[in-house]
């Protein structure tokens, strides 16, 4: 299994708001991200094509009111993963969000996967951020 963890953003936004943006994902498209392109509903989710070369379906799998929320993420390529986005309210009424990814796999495969998902994590996080913080 491929574990990565993103850094933790904070966002200016109550851990409500923010629960509530990750919670609606699914729903509705988070604008302009690199890479991300076919974005569409379908039920339960999501589907979208990253980098003209793998499309994924992203479903919720669990939530926890302004806590966690998870996806299921499968894609064309035989690729399954788990995302959770937890969240911590800070001291200065902020919140605190960071993702984890894991992936199932194959071990001889994650050093040329690792680096790559690394890199995407970080930026998607980035528009989160963003996309929190204006809604």
């Amino acid at each position: 299994m491929l574990q990565i963890k993103s850094p933790i953003e904070k966002v200016s936004v109550s851990n409500e708001k923010a629960y509530s943006v990750l919670n609606n994902l699914v729903n509705k498209k988070i604008e302009n991200i690199p890479g991300i392109t076919d974005w569409k509903a379908i039920d339960n989710g999501c589907s979208f094509c990253v980098q003209g070369n793998v499309t994924c379906e992203v479903s919720i799998t669990e939530q926890v009111p302004y806590s966690k929320v998870a996806y299921k993420v499968n894609t064309d390529k035989k690729i399954s993963a788990d995302v959770v986005f937890t969240l911590n309210t800070t001291n200065d009424f902020a919140t605190d969000i960071q993702a984890q990814l894991t992936a199932d796999v194959p071990f001889f495969l994650q050093p040329m996967i690792k680096g790559l998902a690394e890199q995407f994590l970080g930026t998607a996080m980035q528009y989160l951020k963003t996309a929190i913080e204006k809604s």
